[in-house]
């Protein structure tokens, strides 16, 4: 026979501090719930500003603008802002006869791959860098980061967030040829220049940013072709790149 024993009757102030923490944790809730909504609505909600016209021939865009949302390619993340990447890709896209490139640092591969597609159809295309970022991200790696000073080293780990895909700190083969924008590039046989091309030390700073397409579309600005330049860095997801700009200019004939 089962003997059910019934429980004591709690007192009152076991009931009050029951009832206490029942409370706090329902506000908890409720906070979180507010929270989460707002969050949500942020990212689809319209954009804070009517965005201005766009002159014809030369148009001008900002990762911080507060006119416009994207979802960022690699980090996934809707945001305030103008694609920048997007802008540089489209002006590629758009070439027939040549591209010409000269930034600081390309590491984005989007890019990279535009550029590669640009090449493999008969368009001429061009790069060159500063030296001190003409490595790909991957040989950078297998030499490790010992030598590297502490900003450098934390910069670095930053960076190669973007060919470590599945973030299991190993970059696979298949992982380096489609994400390491360098490696795309040189596989696909463009020419890559430096700023030590001709036999000197370098400019110490080459720190041009532009591209030249079919001799008549500039896009050119403040921004390197690079994660945190355009969209964020992926060790702290609420970072929105550095403040930047990009300038599309079409020449007139």
């Amino acid at each position: 026979m089962a003997v059910f024993l019934r429980e004591r009757s709690p007192s009152l102030p076991q009931r009050l501090r029951r009832f206490s923490w029942i409370g706090l944790v329902g506000l908890t809730i409720a906070g979180t719930s507010l929270w989460g909504l707002r969050w949500a609505r942020s990212l689809h909600a319209e954009p804070l500003l009517q965005p201005l016209p766009q002159d014809p021939y030369i148009q001008a865009y900002f990762n911080h603008s507060e006119a416009s949302f994207y979802t960022e390619p690699y980090r996934h993340q809707s945001r305030q802002g103008d694609n920048l990447e997007q802008v540089v890709i489209d002006a590629v896209q758009s070439a027939h006869e040549s591209v010409d490139v000269a930034v600081q640092e390309l590491r984005l591969p989007g890019i990279a791959i535009a550029l590669r597609e640009r090449q493999q159809a008969g368009v001429r295309v061009r790069i060159i860098l500063e030296n001190s970022y003409r490595q790909p991200l991957s040989e950078m790696a297998s030499q490790g980061t010992v030598a590297m000073e502490e900003r450098d080293r934390d910069r670095f780990e930053d960076a190669i967030q973007i060919i470590d895909q599945n973030r299991d700190g190993h970059l696979s083969p298949e992982e380096i040829a489609q994400n390491d924008a360098l490696v795309i590039l040189e596989r696909a046989g463009i020419p890559i220049l430096d700023d030590r091309a001709d036999g000197s030390r370098g400019s110490a700073l080459m720190h041009d940013k532009f591209v030249v397409v079919d001799g008549h579309t500039l896009v050119v600005g403040s921004a390197n072709f690079t994660p945190s330049d355009m969209h964020g860095d992926f060790l702290a997801p609420d970072t929105h790149g550095n403040a930047n700009h990009l300038l599309r200019i079409e020449g007139v004939a």
